[in-house]
């Protein structure tokens, strides 16, 4: 997601990168300016683990103000690279949400939740369409991703820090409540990048309402 034209200020950028050196926003793909750009689209389809999902030249000079672990970064040299790749994941991505969303009727009156949901990419694209509510769960604390990208995009999704038991969350689906959901969903990287309609889709909870 091209996000360039929503990060207005010096604050949103240090924010952006504070969640990166933290490494909480570094796997899907997100463009936050021309020289800080995170996803996992090279080491995917190029079948390159460790080649560095982060492209952010500064970052030898600037760690020492964002603290966190080492960051792997992108050769510059790849940054063409780097971008198209991350531009395919970007479709595959949002060629899931659209069928989603162009196959569900009503789904300005769903509730959706994406199961491992890591920065918050499907959530917000989803509340970005209309998604009456938009849901990510994971095992690590994201909130910090959903703020910044809530705050910049105007988006309402939400995050809850919780497993992946698919039982619970079909639970939650099926179960009449404040968090019901209509539908929930996964998508493991690289499934998706081999076969771009490979994702779970719960139809019971679809079928709930």
């Amino acid at each position: 997601m091209d996000i360039r034209s929503r990060v207005r200020t010096q604050a949103d950028i240090q924010e952006a990168k504070t969640l990166i050196a933290q490494t909480h926003f570094i796997y899907q793909p997100f463009r936050v300016t021309d020289d800080l750009e995170v996803g996992g689209g090279y080491e995917f389809i190029n079948r390159k683990p460790g080649a560095g999902m982060v492209y952010w030249p500064a970052y030898e000079r600037e760690r020492d103000l964002f603290p966190g672990p080492p960051l792997k970064t992108i050769d510059p040299v790849l940054v063409s690279e780097f971008r198209d790749a991350n531009e395919a994941l970007r479709k595959v991505y949002d060629g899931i949400i659209d069928q989603v969303c162009n196959h569900i009727n009503g789904i300005d009156a769903k509730s959706v939740a994406d199961i491992g949901c890591f920065n918050g990419y499907m959530p917000v694209s989803f509340a970005l369409r209309g998604v009456r509510q938009a849901v990510g769960y994971d095992l690590d604390d994201r909130s910090g991703c959903f703020r910044f990208l809530n705050r910049v995009l105007d988006t309402n999704a939400r995050f809850i820090h919780a497993g992946y038991d698919h039982a619970i969350i079909r639970r939650r689906c099926i179960h009449v409540g404040p968090a019901a959901h209509d539908g929930a969903f996964s998508t493991p990287p690289f499934p998706a990048i081999d076969h771009p309609g490979s994702h779970a889709f719960d139809d019971q909870c679809v079928g709930r309402r």
